[in-house]
Protein backbone atom coordinates (compact mmCIF):
# COMPACT_ATOMS: atom_id res chain seq x y z
CA UNK A 1 0.00 0.00 0.00
CA UNK A 2 2.80 2.52 1.01
CA UNK A 3 4.43 1.57 -2.63
CA UNK A 4 1.59 3.10 -4.65
CA UNK A 5 0.93 6.23 -2.01
CA UNK A 6 4.68 7.26 -2.23
CA UNK A 7 4.81 7.36 -6.24
CA UNK A 8 3.18 11.45 -6.15
CA UNK A 9 6.63 12.30 -4.05
CA UNK A 10 9.32 10.63 -5.81
CA UNK A 11 11.16 11.53 -9.38
CA UNK A 12 9.47 8.44 -12.06
CA UNK A 13 13.38 7.36 -11.97
CA UNK A 14 13.37 7.08 -7.98
CA UNK A 15 9.95 5.73 -8.23
CA UNK A 16 11.78 3.03 -10.92
CA UNK A 17 14.75 2.58 -8.24
CA UNK A 18 12.53 1.57 -5.35
CA UNK A 19 10.20 -1.04 -7.41
CA UNK A 20 13.50 -2.73 -8.71
CA UNK A 21 14.66 -3.37 -5.22
CA UNK A 22 11.17 -4.03 -3.91
CA UNK A 23 10.42 -7.03 -6.24
CA UNK A 24 14.53 -7.96 -5.71
CA UNK A 25 14.06 -8.34 -2.09
CA UNK A 26 10.56 -10.21 -2.67
CA UNK A 27 12.38 -12.55 -5.13
CA UNK A 28 16.19 -13.05 -3.81
CA UNK A 29 16.16 -12.15 -0.38
CA UNK A 30 16.95 -8.71 1.89
CA UNK A 31 20.63 -9.02 0.89
CA UNK A 32 20.35 -9.54 -2.84
CA UNK A 33 17.45 -6.89 -3.16
CA UNK A 34 20.26 -4.24 -1.12
CA UNK A 35 22.71 -5.19 -3.19
CA UNK A 36 20.70 -5.04 -6.52
CA UNK A 37 18.88 -2.18 -5.65
CA UNK A 38 21.90 0.09 -5.03
CA UNK A 39 24.03 -1.04 -8.49
CA UNK A 40 20.49 -0.06 -10.23
CA UNK A 41 21.03 3.09 -8.43
CA UNK A 42 24.25 3.93 -9.21
CA UNK A 43 23.67 3.08 -12.91
CA UNK A 44 20.65 5.42 -12.81
CA UNK A 45 23.00 8.26 -11.32
CA UNK A 46 25.34 8.07 -13.76
CA UNK A 47 22.97 7.72 -16.62
CA UNK A 48 21.51 10.73 -15.52
CA UNK A 49 24.69 13.16 -14.43
CA UNK A 50 26.32 12.09 -17.50
CA UNK A 51 23.48 13.88 -19.92
CA UNK A 52 23.01 16.86 -17.66
CA UNK A 53 25.82 19.02 -19.05
CA UNK A 54 24.85 22.44 -19.92
CA UNK A 55 27.00 24.46 -22.34
CA UNK A 56 27.31 28.24 -22.71
CA UNK A 57 28.84 31.26 -24.42
CA UNK A 58 29.53 34.20 -22.13
CA UNK A 59 31.49 37.04 -22.82
CA UNK A 60 34.72 37.16 -20.54
CA UNK A 61 37.59 39.45 -21.60
CA UNK A 62 41.18 39.05 -20.69
CA UNK A 63 42.05 40.89 -17.30
CA UNK A 64 45.38 40.96 -18.02
CA UNK A 65 47.15 44.52 -17.94
CA UNK A 66 48.14 44.78 -21.85
CA UNK A 67 50.34 47.70 -23.79
CA UNK A 68 47.36 50.13 -25.44
CA UNK A 69 48.74 48.34 -29.23
CA UNK A 70 48.56 45.20 -28.06
CA UNK A 71 45.41 45.62 -25.93
CA UNK A 72 43.62 47.05 -29.76
CA UNK A 73 44.72 44.08 -31.24
CA UNK A 74 43.69 41.86 -28.61
CA UNK A 75 39.80 44.38 -29.09
CA UNK A 76 40.26 44.02 -32.86
CA UNK A 77 41.34 40.31 -33.68
CA UNK A 78 40.86 38.61 -30.58
CA UNK A 79 37.34 39.82 -29.47
CA UNK A 80 35.85 41.05 -33.37
CA UNK A 81 32.12 40.59 -33.27
CA UNK A 82 31.67 38.96 -36.02
CA UNK A 83 34.69 37.02 -36.19
CA UNK A 84 36.40 36.27 -33.47
CA UNK A 85 39.76 34.61 -32.62
CA UNK A 86 38.70 34.32 -28.54
CA UNK A 87 36.07 32.63 -27.06
CA UNK A 88 34.81 31.86 -23.41
CA UNK A 89 32.88 28.75 -22.41
CA UNK A 90 30.97 27.52 -19.53
CA UNK A 91 30.02 24.11 -18.50
CA UNK A 92 27.88 23.23 -15.85
CA UNK A 93 27.30 19.63 -14.69
CA UNK A 94 29.14 16.32 -14.27
CA UNK A 95 31.64 15.58 -17.65
CA UNK A 96 32.45 12.24 -18.07
CA UNK A 97 34.35 9.98 -20.56
CA UNK A 98 31.31 9.00 -22.77
CA UNK A 99 30.05 13.00 -22.47
CA UNK A 100 33.00 14.40 -23.50
CA UNK A 101 33.08 13.42 -26.98
CA UNK A 102 29.75 14.80 -27.21
CA UNK A 103 30.35 18.45 -25.43
CA UNK A 104 33.90 18.59 -27.17
CA UNK A 105 31.01 18.46 -30.32
CA UNK A 106 29.02 20.89 -29.34
CA UNK A 107 32.24 23.22 -28.46
CA UNK A 108 33.38 22.59 -31.94
CA UNK A 109 30.24 23.91 -33.31
CA UNK A 110 29.97 26.99 -31.61
CA UNK A 111 33.46 27.85 -32.76
CA UNK A 112 32.70 26.51 -36.77
CA UNK A 113 34.81 23.79 -37.19
CA UNK A 114 33.95 20.97 -39.07
CA UNK A 115 35.54 17.72 -37.84
CA UNK A 116 34.07 14.33 -38.55
CA UNK A 117 33.36 11.79 -35.86
CA UNK A 118 36.83 10.24 -36.44
CA UNK A 119 38.49 13.55 -35.45
CA UNK A 120 36.77 14.08 -32.41
CA UNK A 121 37.71 11.00 -31.05
CA UNK A 122 41.46 11.42 -31.91
CA UNK A 123 41.80 15.11 -30.68
CA UNK A 124 39.87 13.33 -27.72
CA UNK A 125 42.41 10.81 -26.70
CA UNK A 126 45.00 12.72 -27.86
CA UNK A 127 47.40 13.32 -25.12
CA UNK A 128 48.88 17.04 -24.92
CA UNK A 129 52.55 15.28 -24.10
CA UNK A 130 52.24 13.73 -27.42
CA UNK A 131 51.73 16.81 -29.64
CA UNK A 132 53.68 17.60 -32.41
CA UNK A 133 54.22 20.77 -33.36
CA UNK A 134 56.86 21.71 -36.32
CA UNK A 135 56.97 17.91 -36.05
CA UNK A 136 59.08 18.03 -32.27
CA UNK A 137 57.14 17.08 -29.15
CA UNK A 138 56.40 19.21 -26.55
CA UNK A 139 58.92 18.80 -23.73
Amino acid sequence: EWIIEVRHKLLITEYLVLLCTFVAIQLKGINAGIIFGVIVAVVEFVYTTARSHHLTRVSKRSRAVWKPQEWKLLQDHGYHIQNPKIMTFEVKGSVFFGSSLQLLSRISEEMGINASTKDMEEISSASPRHVRINSSPIP
